[in-house]
């Protein structure tokens, strides 16, 4: 490859400013890419600084993605990035620098690759390990239409341990399909990998002496006349026969017979386009090894690559984040000892979020129960069980970015006698959908599923709203569905769950802090029992976990209008104390329902179904999402925008009584 001329620095500096077209980068020289590179790196951080985001990731993915953009054309070449929010660099060199002072803001740019973005976005990547399906369907829809390019799948080693990048590896054809997948190896996700190909990838990038020695032989055979090139083909005819005959030696890619380079020092640009022109002159599928480091060029996020993961509004120069209460690390007590506890955490004050209120059940109830254990999906710190991991790490499990794994698993624990408890968000237990009823439900295992981030999530946007749980799990036999609206509600429904043997139980609960204390804790029905938080004549309102706090706001609203509402939390989605709340219902004559979760499926249209079924004459008007994506914004805007909120609550209760002659509307004005 030619590359332009650097002889004078000063005329062919590349600037990001001077970039309006990836175009622009092909053929550019190591030298004037790594210029470039700290000049992109200062943008994301700065940008990040302001916007929030993920961080960490993307600082270390700048030099790949130059060297890429230098090499191919992404509008002949498709990338598919995987996990998306490595993907900043990309979308900045594609033409969306000006559009990044938007990102994950409403109305502004998405946090991952989006179709309806960019065309050089040619697939939407939210969740993880879909990169290499997708990339290989690209490869032979490309080859089906005669078109010339390569496919690229840009697949972080954590999105690597999810089934369907096994399954799409397992796929490929050779020597026909026309892909070439780069591993972005920075040895995490969000927390660190686990399992065995992360040990495999280990053992690859820490063969360091034979790296050396294949560099070293290599150049030295290029430098000689003549012979270098048929002596070089001889040493890699010898080293193919070699790994025949000593199958261990070869690395698990090749076993499914892809040509395998790496590892590849990720910020080493000279380095990586040369793999990458190798790469694009053999006409086979390809995996390229990368190593890369999290946080890359920025200490705060070196130094602490889960922190930065995904953060908030932060102090560039410092690094400081807003302030969190960050779990007391503790040496993990001898099972003995431990068993002996009955509160091992010390009184915190309350929670600071219902992730944190759940971690605490976790250890407390641990103390207690010998037979409760913890499962997560590359989740621990994400999920609340950091701490849980420390003192109790024989009882738990992380398997990685494997969902349909870990319900499975958790469902052969509870087959054995244990109680185990898996905690994934409402966004990625879809992707269990099938093992959570055939596993699960239809043989009645005692479960208990903890639904972080149920509901809208804010500026993640599309991929990752919790809203679509409800409609589906409440589908599925032998399932019990809880929605606590405190952190003692939560803990109320975790201890009830464990005392269940009749099948899988969901609790879902949203992301961030409860919207306000519970205080004092009256006797209550025993759970699935709806709960009347107030009572009132004018009409009932039934709300479903996260929002009977606004409801209540709602109530309070009413009542300083004189109109009395009965409040009700359901507390369970399934099975519905549809009596309680229905005969509430007719008694004032109006009934509103309020969720964070999409109508269809969900609390309103059932008690709308039940009560036309029964024949009552009740007035419904629900609340929930409709049925439409809802895009990133921050959480309480996003509510609004859906119409959840005490004042559209208040407006309807109000039209409500009007249609029915017990509240006049406003006088209006002369002129009006």
């Amino acid at each position: 490859m030619k590359h332009k001329d650097c002889s004078n620095p000063g005329k062919n500096t590349l600037r990001l400013a001077d970039i309006s077209d990836p175009k622009e980068l092909l053929g550019r020289s190591p030298r004037e890419l790594e210029e470039l590179a700290g000049e992109l790196r200062a943008f994301i951080i700065d940008h990040v600084a302001v916007t929030g985001g993920h961080l960490a990731s993307n600082l270390g993915t700048v030099e790949l993605t130059l060297a890429l953009l230098s090499v191919f054309d992404p509008a002949r070449n498709p990338m598919v990035w995987d996990v998306g929010h490595q993907s900043y660099a990309y979308k900045i060199l594609t033409g969306r620098r000006e559009a990044f002072a938007g990102l994950r803001q409403e109305g502004g740019i998405s946090g991952f690759p989006k179709r309806e973005e960019s065309p050089y976005d040619v697939f939407n990547t939210g969740h993880s390990s879909t990169s290499i399906s997708a990339a290989l369907g690209l490869a032979r829809g490309m080859a089906l239409r005669g078109e010339k390019g390569r496919a690229l799948a840009i697949i972080g080693d954590g999105a690597l341990t999810g089934g369907l990048a096994f399954e799409a590896l397992n796929d490929i054809r050779q020597p026909d399909d026309d892909l070439i997948v780069i591993i972005n190896d920075n040895q995490m996700s969000i927390d660190p990998n686990v399992g065995g190909l992360a040990r495999h990838l280990d053992h690859i990038r820490t063969s360091t002496r034979y790296i050396r020695m294949k560099s070293r032989l290599g150049a030295t055979l290029e430098r000689l006349p003549f012979a270098g090139t048929a002596l070089s083909r001889l040493l890699e005819a010898l080293k193919r026969r070699a790994r025949r005959l000593k199958r261990r030696s070869a690395t698990w890619f090749e076993c499914l017979g892809l040509r395998y380079y790496g590892p590849v020092d990720g910020h080493d640009i000279v380095q990586l386009q040369r793999y990458l022109i190798a790469a694009r002159t053999l006409r086979r599928p390809v995996v390229i090894h990368v190593l890369t480091q999290k946080g890359r060029g920025y200490a705060p996020a070196e130094r602490e690559p889960e922190r930065f993961h995904g953060v908030a509004p932060f102090k560039p120069i410092s690094g400081r984040q807003p302030q969190r209460r960050r779990p007391q690390r503790r040496r993990p007590q001898p099972a003995s000892r431990r068993l002996e506890l009955r509160d091992p955490l010390p009184a915190y004050s309350e929670p600071r979020s219902y992730s944190e209120a759940f971690g605490r059940w976790m250890i407390r109830t641990a103390a207690r129960n010998p037979r409760l254990v913890a499962i997560t999906a590359a989740m621990a710190q994400g999920t609340g069980l950091e701490e849980f991991q420390l003192w109790y790490p024989e009882r738990f499990y992380d398997v990685g970015i494997a969902e349909q794994h870990a319900v499975t698993l958790a469902c052969g624990l509870a087959a054995a006698g244990m109680r185990p408890v898996v905690a994934i968000y409402s966004t990625f237990l879809q992707r269990a959908f099938d093992q959570i009823l055939h596993d699960a439900a239809l043989q009645r295992l005692p479960v208990v599923f903890a639904v972080d981030r149920a509901g809208i999530v804010g500026e993640d946007g599309e991929t990752h709203q919790g809203i679509y749980d409800l409609a589906w799990l409440n589908a599925l036999p032998n399932v019990t569905i809880l929605c606590p609206r405190d952190y003692a509600t939560l803990a109320e429904a975790f201890d009830y769950a464990l005392m269940q043997q009749t099948g899988p139980i969901v609790i879902r609960y949203p992301r961030g802090a409860a919207q306000e204390s519970a205080g004092e804790r009256k006797p209550r029905l025993a759970l699935p029992a709806a709960e009347c938080l107030g009572e009132g004549r004018d009409l009932t309102i039934a709300a479903l976990g996260s929002m009977v706090g606004i409801a209540r706001d709602a109530t309070r609203q009413l009542a300083a209008r004189g109109i009395r509402a009965e409040l009700v939390d359901a507390r369970a989605a399934k099975p519905l104390d549809v009596d309680a709340i229905l005969a509430s219902a007719e008694r004032t004559g109006s009934l509103i329902t309020v969720e964070e979760a999409v109508y269809s499926g969900g609390l309103g249209m059932a008690l709308a179904a039940e009560a036309a079924v029964r024949g009552l004459d009740i007035q419904i008007r629900p609340f929930a999402i409709g049925d439409h994506p809802v895009t990133q914004a921050r959480v309480g805007r996003a509510r609004e925008r859906e119409g959840l909120a005490a004042g559209r609550i208040v407006e309807t209760a109000e039209e409500l009584l009007v249609l029915r002659g017990t509240r006049r509307l406003p006088r209006q004005r002369r002129g009006s």
